[in-house]
């Protein structure tokens, strides 16, 4: 997957967050934590010597908490329908990784 744009400035950071990159020649998959989680869940090593599974988890929540808050009427949070789009390809993204079978 690619770094999808944005408008949303908590949505950004999350996405940031994501697509890192590696250093070059380090790269699992498409360099994104979503690579490296699946990755982790599959082999059971740790990548970069950082726990990509707990950043996944975080990530998830802070993705699922930012849908809720679009979702209330009553919140200040309102995202553009294509930013809600990468909230949705970003959860299933997260499934994928958490269960190992991310493939970019």
């Amino acid at each position: 997957m690619t770094k999808p744009s944005v408008t949303n400035g908590r949505l950004s950071n999350i996405v940031n967050n994501c697509f890192r990159g590696a250093p070059k020649g380090t790269t699992i998959g498409d360099g994104s934590a979503f690579a490296a989680c699946s990755h982790e869940v599959k082999t059971g090593n740790k990548v970069g010597g950082r726990s990509h599974i707990q950043k996944i988890q975080e990530v998830q929540s802070g993705l699922k908490k930012l849908q809720s808050k679009h979702s209330n009427k009553d919140s200040p949070v309102s995202l553009s329908s294509g930013d809600l789009g990468v909230v949705t390809t970003l959860l299933k993204a997260c499934t994928d990784a958490l269960s190992g079978s991310y493939k970019g």
